[in-house]
């Protein structure tokens, strides 16, 4: 497949998510050729195009060259989006009334929006980059989105493509194998996995975002962030159909429509590999939809719909499809195996699961467990996990395969006394990680009794360490709210017992959900559910999945378990002496993408990158990603240049960025910035965390923060732009600015 060299030099802009807004960017269009080697096609334009919430400002930009710069805005509205389900906001979206997509140069006429084209189009054209704040334009309006489309100068020019073709120089030596507890290329060196889960192929036979950018610039996003292998994945239903994909999920990849899934996935693989992301393959649902609930009927490996056969022959296909894909290093075999309970899941959204038809003379309500090697077969996981694995190794015997452990891949214990009977060098066990595994938190309910008779009043955080002393004694701890506030924490007790109505309420009770693990600490938990299996050199575990959303610091459970998840990827866990566990995130997408209990177009609130797949969602949220990467993390916070390895940014975006994370990532910081126009001149005092691009509007930043001087960043050709200098600031060029890590 031919390709068109796009390079992009990606500000880290931290967007915040609570808004909306259309934009479309257009690159040069590009010779592509069909994915049979078909005539290739002038028209076929990649575009990028966005969905963000209002109140969020968006980085247009044209930097497929060095003289490249925004030359139009066909359209830019102001709209309301009082409309359809969010489902077909890609297709209608106007109160009612159909929205552009990429490629459109109009858009529609409807009473409910508002022409900005032309403000939008003083402020952008000639420039390279150029940030468009839907406040700048709403004048009060009661406006909820933005619509806008821009070009660029290099539309129309073919660039040169050579050094695109092929795979990547940053790619380790494949195949990789399994070595004891870790994961070794083909020349023996540990290869670390530090991945991010890209989903929407499962649901709607296209991963996500390639309504809104470039497959191209997609891929080289997710190298820049210092990722270094996807998990991608796939439902049996979809994979069997082999759907055709709808057309606007391809809306921003042109080439892409009409092929069917695996030919798009096929697509998507090989332009991660030109970008130096290796791709682990996920069977994540029979079904096509999102995962995952008792009640979903997905937790066996077969359901009513497709059975064990099923399962196994589309486990066959997508192996043989990808077995001349080197890139291509795994696949697991069974998303999150639970215990399956009869009824209508996501509250009632979801199909009827009858439980009945696991076990025939149960009640179809009743739930039905799953075991790892003991009870009836056809409830067994690890017979199951070998039929497969050996399937897909029969299909390509270079392939790595993965074995997820009971109870939403929580479960591994059993592996002790009952291994995988697989070849040893091409078994990967595949491990969970949530925040909710390990403790919840109820309101108004008690724990009946006190644990071990010990009725000592301790704060909260001394309550969790006696309960965790108390292993399986103790069942959380209740807590009783003299005040609203952190107050309430200060009055709790370690409780046994069942979870009981509080006569009037005012309680709250954090329980755990491993009172069957002996457990002393978050540590010796994970390591008796799947660290022991890495201590004892067994074999390597993955974990495919973790995650949390961006405002997870607010949450005092979440806040605490990723400070204690973060030690046990390195330093405090199993893997401390080979450079820390293998994991990958869930997940890239700044958007949903559909599926029962979710609403396309939605923001996803644990997704990287945001709505217009032009960087991170918040960059405290990614910033916690990154430091999980360890000494493998090369590349800085802001997003590289270009070329499949992290680069040094070019002197004015490094300008743009270093304001950006300073202002953004420092408690306290202060800055004084010239808005742009229509909005006052005059400088203003701003708090840089509440009003987060004030103080780059014009080119100008000036940051002050406690201990520093204040601090002028410049960019571009408000450099010489005297108007703007402060008597109490220093001028700072660009080009003598550190890179943005050395702010971290």
């Amino acid at each position: 497949m031919a390709t068109v060299r796009w390079q992009r030099r990606l500000a880290q802009l931290v967007l915040p998510l609570g808004s909306a807004i259309w934009v479309c960017v257009a690159s040069a269009p590009a010779k592509i050729g069909t994915h049979n080697g078909g005539e290739p096609a002038d028209s076929e334009v990649e575009l990028h195009c966005c969905f963000a919430p209002k109140a969020a400002p968006v980085l247009l930009a044209c930097e497929a060259s060095e003289d490249d710069a925004i030359s139009d805005v066909p359209f830019a509205l102001l709209a309301d989006r009082s409309m359809a389900p969010p489902w077909n906001r890609h297709r209608t979206g106007l109160a009612g009334e159909r929205a552009p997509v990429c490629g459109e140069d109009e858009a529609p006429d409807s009473s409910s929006s508002m022409d900005i084209s032309d403000a939008v189009r003083n402020l952008c054209v000639g420039r390279r980059q150029c940030i468009v704040d839907a406040e700048d334009f709403a004048a009060g309006g009661s406006f909820s989105e933005v619509l806008v489309r821009w070009t660029c100068h290099s539309d129309g020019h073919h660039l040169d493509h050579e050094a695109e073709q092929g795979t990547a120089d940053g790619l380790p030596p494949l195949p990789l194998r399994a070595k004891g507890p870790v994961l070794v290329d083909a020349s023996g060196d540990r290869f670390r996995l530090l991945g991010v889960n890209w989903a929407g192929a499962h649901i709607a036979g296209a991963p996500a975002g390639l309504d809104r950018a470039p497959l191209r610039s997609i891929a080289k996003l997710v190298r820049q962030l210092g990722f270094n292998i996807v998990r991608l994945p796939f439902s049996v239903e979809n994979v069997l159909s082999n759907r055709v994909p709808e057309e606007y999920l391809l809306a921003a990849n042109p080439r892409l429509r009409g092929l069917p899934m695996l030919d798009v996935l096929e697509e998507v693989v090989q332009e991660l590999g030109r970008a130096g992301v290796l791709v682990w393959l996920d069977c994540h649902m029979l079904d096509a939809d999102w995962c995952c609930q008792t009640k979903d009927c997905n937790g066996f490996w077969y359901n009513e719909r497709y059975s064990t056969a099923h399962w196994v022959e589309a486990l066959r296909r997508v192996a043989r499809h990808f077995a001349g894909v080197p890139t291509v290093v795994g696949m697991g075999l069974h998303n999150e195996p639970r215990t399956l309970c009869g009824g209508t899941s996501w509250d009632g959204a979801g199909e009827f699961c009858d439980a009945s038809f696991y076990q025939p003379g149960e009640s179809a309500h009743a739930c039905i467990e799953m075991n790892w090697s003991s009870g009836p077969e056809h409830l067994q996981l690890k017979p199951a996990m070998e039929l497969a694995g050996t399937a897909v190794l029969d299909e390509n015997p270079r392939l790595l395969v993965s074995v997820s452990g009971l109870k939403y891949s929580q479960d591994l214990s059993a592996v002790r006394h009952a291994p995988i009977d697989l070849p040893r060098e091409n078994l990967v066990y595949e491990a969970h990680e949530y925040s909710w595994y390990a403790w919840s938190t109820v309101w108004d309910q008690t724990l009946e009794d006190f644990a071990a008779g010990d009725d000592t009043v301790r704060p909260r955080d001394a309550a969790l360490d006696r309960c965790w002393e108390l292993g399986p004694a103790c069942a959380g701890i209740t807590c009783v709210w003299q005040h609203f506030g952190p107050v309430g924490w200060r009055t709790c007790t370690v409780r046994s017992g069942r979870l009981v109505p509080t006569p009037g309420g005012g309680t709250g009770s954090i329980v755990k959900n491993h009172a069957d693990i002996n457990a002393s600490d978050h540590n010796s938990l994970l390591d008796a559910k799947w660290g022991y299996i890495l201590q004892e050199g067994i074999a390597p575990v993955w974990v495919s999945e973790f995650g949390f959303a961006h405002d997870w610091a607010q949450d005092f459970l979440v806040d605490d378990w990723l400070a204690r998840w973060s030690k046990y990827v390195h330093k405090g866990g199993p893997l401390k002496n080979h450079g820390g566990l293998d994991w990958s995130y869930w997940e890239l997408a700044g958007e949903q993408i559909g599926g029962t209990s979710r609403s396309a177009g939605d923001t996803e609130t644990f997704g990287i990158v945001n709505h217009c797949w032009t960087s991170t969602a918040k960059l405290e949220h990614f910033e916690a990603v990154r430091r999980l990467m360890g000494e493998e993390a090369s590349v800085p916070l802001a997003l590289s240049t270009g070329g499949p390895a992290p680069s040094p940014l070019a002197p004015s975006l490094l300008a743009l960025t270093a304001s950006a994370v300073a202002l953004f990532g420092l408690t306290g910081a202060w800055c004084l910035s010239r808005r742009a126009q229509p909005r006052s001149s005059n400088w203003s005092s701003i708090n840089c965390r509440d009003i987060m691009l004030e103080c780059h509007r014009e080119g100008h930043v000036e940051i002050v923060t406690e201990g520093q001087a204040p601090k002028d960043t410049w960019i571009g050709e408000d450099l010489n732009d005297k108007e703007a200098s402060s008597p109490m600031s220093t001028v700072t060029p660009a080009s003598s600015l550190n890179t943005v890590s050395s702010l971290d």
